[in-house]
């Protein structure tokens, strides 16, 4: 017996669980002397009202439970050698499902297979429990675990490869608010996440083997910047280092997905695909290739694994040992299960799941939107899941600062969220208000994640997250001729955090919901007015300081930032070089003209990256073979300016997105290899071209020499001694 074609591509886990479970039916039907015409007749005596079946597919799997307790195998684990717990409920599973395909009128009762179910694992709890034999189920993942993780992750990323760790963490965090639900959420593009119109964050779901749309409610973490995915996100976006469409760009890359060809889907295809599939169920489900990366559990598992091994053994011995992708899952749904102001016990460890039922991990979406705003409050570490929560903004800083420093705060938030905002194609940017909401966490934690990664262990490093608050800073000082430095962001953070204290009182000062009364109504107008006044009191303040600071005549300094802002500028470059590694060649080429990496440094490895940088661009000019022109970066001090620099770069990043699909397809004419994504595989694959293929190489040279004589290629940006020229080309 085999099951019907569902048109979907299964793992490869899958189809080995499946195949040995038929297997082992096949094996039962035997011992007992029945065969598939024999289980025919069963079903047609069922709906028979003339004759009274002797025997019915219930106690048929009632006899199968038995004979999965008792079955011996050579490959089992145990002393014993009987099936674990885990595979046995596994196998049952499947052929549930395979007789449910066949007789689905004899099998309508779920109860009753969740009773025979239940019984059977019950049965091997006990045994294991007299036999002494412990499980081998992942532990769970505390809060601490969490946090201990994340941080390490955050304090531990450099400036030239940091950006994997900073996405790692944010995948962690992401994990806990969804109870590891990874393979729909390690794939979500960036139109998938906004802001409810009650103020939380909200990610948009299409279940890949349901096609049914839900979604999760996230807020703000009441005290740990940890365990905040609005600080997670923030960070995430920051350090981006070149546009994409998914919110974690690494895992297409780095991961396999477990879809049909290999790779993710958005909402609109997974939905279509499976209403296609639905239409022709006859269709075979193409075959899938041998697996040689990781899936989205397993690249999870490793990222726990290789930080927990990375630790110091103080900080490792703190944190639970041997925690897996399903550790997360396991300890996000114990934290929420703790909570006592839940109705309803929402969420159940993994091994209580019933496969017939909505008691799976995101079994509460599928119910209200109180539901699950009250669970996601919990798992931000809200005591009172019935009270509001508003979500902080920077747009609340409004009314707090005056208009110069509200219009520094809006430019330092162009240049830290460069890479997910001002992109013609809507696929690379994220909402403005979610933007909004995660630079304002991003504020309030600063001083916290200053102070962690100071006082990290292990050698110090140039922390990529820090780096890039400077780099902002810097290029916002350019800009506005001003001098912010971290420490003014410190003090911004400082008047949000005073904000959202004071609107989130009732959450924050443990307070008891009563229901909406007159009072708590009247209250809550008296204290939002106080808090308006409290901020443009101090913005009086703030504004009365500065004048007294500043002195009565014009000193050297002043003069100089009327005439040359910049120079006069506070906030500096600082000393650290650009980032000059990337994910793709895309990247790599939108980062060449953007970050100036052509500029001479200091530090024989940074002058190697940028080596490969500049080999990487000159070998994409010749290989792209089209004309092209790229001009000269437009001033950004004038009041146009921001404009036209914003039009620049997304030209560059078409043009760079095009070169990349060009150049790879190139590449695979001469060698039939894999797509190259790093410029120092690309330098080194075009070496070797050289001396594989002298002769197609040569023909292209030529032909983009001959396009650069005639004016067809135009670079205006990078200096003349780095584009190769004929000599260097032979």
């Amino acid at each position: 017996m085999k099951r019907a074609s569902r048109g979907l591509d299964t793992p490869a886990g899958t189809i080995g669980q499946e195949a040995a479970a038929e297997k082992l039916f096949e094996e039962f039907l035997s011992s007992i002397g029945l065969s598939k015409n024999d289980l025919d007749n069963i079903h047609k005596s069922h709906h028979n009202e003339a004759s009274l079946p002797t025997q019915n597919l219930y106690s048929l799997l009632t006899a199968f439970s038995i004979f999965i307790q008792t079955k011996k195998s050579d490959k089992a684990r145990s002393t014993d050698g009987l099936l674990a717990k885990s595979t046995a409920l596994g196998y049952f599973s499947q052929i549930v499902n395979l007789l449910r395909e066949r007789y689905s009128k004899s099998l309508d009762d779920t109860k009753r297979i969740a009773k025979i179910r239940d019984k059977m694992s019950s049965f091997i709890e006990e045994r294991n429990l007299r036999a002494n034999v412990q499980t081998n189920d992942a532990p769970g993942c505390s809060i601490d675990d969490l946090s201990m993780l994340v941080e390490y992750l955050v304090t531990t990323a450099d400036v030239a490869t940091g950006f994997k760790s900073i996405h790692d963490s944010a995948l962690l965090v992401m994990m806990w608010h969804t109870f590891g639900r990874a393979v729909d959420t390690c794939f979500s593009r960036k139109q998938q996440l906004s802001l409810a119109a009650s103020g939380e964050l909200f990610l948009h779901i299409a279940r890949i083997k349901t096609s049914v749309v839900q979604g999760v409610s996230v807020y703000k973490s009441l005290k740990r910047w940890q365990q905040c995915m609005f600080h997670a996100f923030g960070m995430l976006f920051v350090c981006y280092d070149e546009p994409s469409e998914f919110l974690f760009p690494l895992a297409p890359h780095f991961v396999e997905s477990d879809l049909p060809g290999s790779h993710p889907y958005s909402q609109e295809e997974a939905v279509l695909y499976w209403d296609r599939l639905v239409e022709d169920d006859n269709t075979l489900p193409p075959r899938k290739r041998e697996r040689k990366r990781p899936n989205i559990a397993s690249y999870i598992t490793e990222v726990i694994r290789d930080a927990v091994k990375a630790m110091l053994p103080t900080t490792r011995n703190s944190v639970t040992p041997h925690m897996t992708s399903h550790s997360i899952r396991r300890g996000a749904a114990a934290y929420a299960n703790a909570s006592p102001k839940l109705a309803i016990q929402w969420i159940s460890t993994r091994g209580a799941w019933l496969l017939e039922s909505l008691t799976k991990a995101f079994a509460y979406i599928g119910t209200t939107t109180k539901e699950d705003q009250s669970v996601a409050k919990v798992l931000a570490g809200y005591p009172s899941p019935d009270l509001p929560v508003v979500t902080p903004s920077i747009r609340d800083l409004q009314e707090r600062l005056s208009a110069l420093e509200y219009k520094q705060l809006i430019t330092l938030r162009s240049e830290l969220y460069r890479h997910v905002t001002g992109f013609h194609d809507v696929r690379f940017n994220v909402a403005l208000e979610v933007i909004d909401a995660t630079f304002a966490a991003l504020l309030i934690h600063l001083e916290e994640v200053q102070t962690a990664a100071a006082s990290s262990d292990g050698v110090t490093v140039v922390h990529r997250y820090l780096y890039e608050l400077q780099r902002g800073v810097a290029a916002t000082n350019a800009r506005l001729g001003s001098s912010i430095s971290l420490n003014t962001c410190c003090k911004w953070g400082g008047h949000l955090k005073a904000h959202w204290q004071a609107v989130n009182h009732g959450q924050i000062g443990n307070a008891v919901a009563g229901g909406d009364t007159l009072l708590a109504s009247t209250l809550e107008n008296v204290l939002n007015q106080l808090v308006l006044v409290n901020e443009k009191l101090g913005r009086l303040e703030d504004t009365y300081r500065q004048l007294i600071a500043q002195p009565p005549f014009e000193t050297p300094q002043r003069l100089l930032a009327q005439v040359h802002p910049q120079v006069a500028a506070a906030g500096t470059p600082p000393d650290t070089p650009a980032i000059a590694m990337t994910s793709t060649l895309a990247g790599c080429l939108l980062n060449w003209y953007t970050n100036h990496i052509w500029e001479t440094v200091k530090g024989k490895k940074e002058q190697n990256k940028r080596a490969d940088s500049k080999a990487a661009i000159n070998i994409m000019l010749i290989l792209y073979q089209k004309p092209l022109e790229i001009p000269a970066e437009p001033v950004r001090s004038h009041s146009d300016g921001e404009t036209s620099y914003q039009q620049w770069k997304n030209a560059l990043w078409t043009l760079a997105v095009a070169m990349d699909a060009a150049v790879n397809e190139c590449l695979y004419a001469l060698d039939q290899r894999k797509p190259t994504r790093k410029a120092a595989s690309l330098r080194k694959r075009w070496k070797a071209l050289k001396l594989t293929n002298p002769d197609a190489v040569q023909a292209i040279v030529a032909q983009f020499l001959q396009m650069k004589a005639n004016g067809q290629v135009i670079d205006a940006c990078t200096p003349e001694t780095h584009l190769w020229k004929a000599k260097d080309l032979v």
